[in-house]
């Protein structure tokens, strides 16, 4: 048998080199699948229109309450009108009996009613919460010496997202944030452990914000997902303190050629003297980012003129629907986050043509960031063309 140079059979060495891009392509069909499967299920529980029913299609000698529980048909709505799809066929109705139909609103008329004003408030107030996410990242930068200033990581961390709208799971956007660093000198593994822990970071004080507000409003009914939310900080917080440990610092590991180039300088990042002092003001500018962005989404509720039944599943929710929105399935977190809103959100009463417009409405906002974002590195690599001409 013929083998390769170093004893090995050749389609024994192509068939290993093989796995690594094979199981990366199985991950990318199962994440892909997963979005596809809860954008389905996104389209069966919400109604595009208005779902009505007319007591006048019920049988004769159904008694009214019955009626009123019987199949809604939608309807579409306009000037004159409207007309209700029922089974025998499309039933032209005046204003008049259009306003006596019993409805459950679909997403067009949800998002139809919106209060205009509100939504223009809560569109500053998310501005705003980019900009104390960019301090945030700008106190962890500090601590690799890096020579930015909050205004320069704000529309860096604006141009990230707008690169977090291409890819699934923010993967373009941490990928613009390493190399905006990189190209201005700072170490690799330094600036990636900055961006890492600004996730670990963020994602700890939305959790452990979420299960407060939960504990907050109902401290009696506390359950397994408010739990878990609250166990992230803890997890984050002790795997810091491993990280800074003297055992894990003087790990002989570290030593190994890869790790020495790869984890050592996360972890002289970490062990910094002013490490503390940075992750205290990293976490300050959290618990703002933390805050606007539950205090978003409770206010979009609010602008849809939906008042919930159970309070604490809207901040339990929005949590579990931002961290869904982070699993690498389809780009922008389409499919995996709308139907984490729309389940979760139903546990506080939402409908699901309100919840998922709360979702739509945040995306909104994000992409208005996330197209400013790209105007700046537009023109940032304009300016670089016509920089040598000049």
């Amino acid at each position: 048998m013929r083998t390769n140079e170093e004893g090995k059979d050749p389609k024994t060495a192509a068939a290993a080199a093989a796995t690594p891009a094979t199981a990366g392509l199985r991950r990318r069909l199962v994440t892909f699948g997963l979005a596809i499967l809860a954008l389905g299920f996104v389209a069966y529980v919400v109604p595009i229109r208005d779902r009505c029913f007319d007591t006048g299609l019920a049988p004769e000698g159904t008694a009214p309450a019955a009626a009123s529980k019987g199949p809604r048909f939608p309807v579409s709505r306009d000037a004159n009108g409207c007309t209700l799809q029922a089974p025998r066929g499309p039933v032209r109705l005046s204003p008049e009996a259009c306003a006596r139909l019993d409805c459950e609103p679909g997403l067009a008329s949800t998002l139809a009613g919106a209060r205009l004003g509100l939504l223009a408030l809560l569109a500053a107030v998310y501005g705003l919460g980019t900009l104390a996410w960019a301090a945030r990242w700008h106190a962890l930068l500090r601590l690799a010496n890096a020579p930015v200033t909050v205004r320069h990581a704000w529309r860096v961390t604006l141009e990230a997202q707008a690169a977090g709208v291409l890819l699934p799971g923010g993967v373009a956007g941490d990928a613009v944030r390493i190399a905006s660093l990189t190209g201005l000198g700072v170490p690799t593994a330094t600036v990636a452990a900055s961006v890492l822990l600004d996730r670990a970071i963020g994602l700890s004080t939305m959790a452990g914000m979420a299960a407060a507000l939960a504990a907050v409003f109902e401290p009696s009914a506390v359950g397994p997902a408010v739990l878990i939310l609250g166990a992230i900080p803890v997890a984050v917080a002790l795997g810091l303190a491993v990280l800074r440990s003297k055992p894990m610092r003087g790990a002989k590991i570290l030593e190994h050629r890869l790790l020495a180039r790869t984890a050592k300088p996360v972890l002289e990042y970490l062990n910094d003297p002013r490490a503390p002092a940075a992750l205290l003001r990293a976490l300050a500018w959290s618990l703002v980012v933390s805050a606007v962005q539950l205090g978003v989404i409770r206010g979009l509720v609010s602008a849809l003129d939906v008042t919930p039944t159970v309070e604490r599943w809207v901040y339990a929710g929005a949590a579990i629907a931002f961290i869904a929105g982070a699993i690498p399935a389809l780009p922008g977190g389409w499919g995996t986050s709308d139907a984490a809103f729309v389940v979760f959100l139903a546990r506080a009463g939402v409908s699901a043509p309100a919840a998922l417009s709360v979702s739509l409405l945040y995306r909104l906002y994000w992409y208005s960031a996330s197209v400013t974002g790209a105007l700046l590195f537009l023109g940032r690599s304009r300016g670089k063309k016509a920089a040598p001409s000049q």
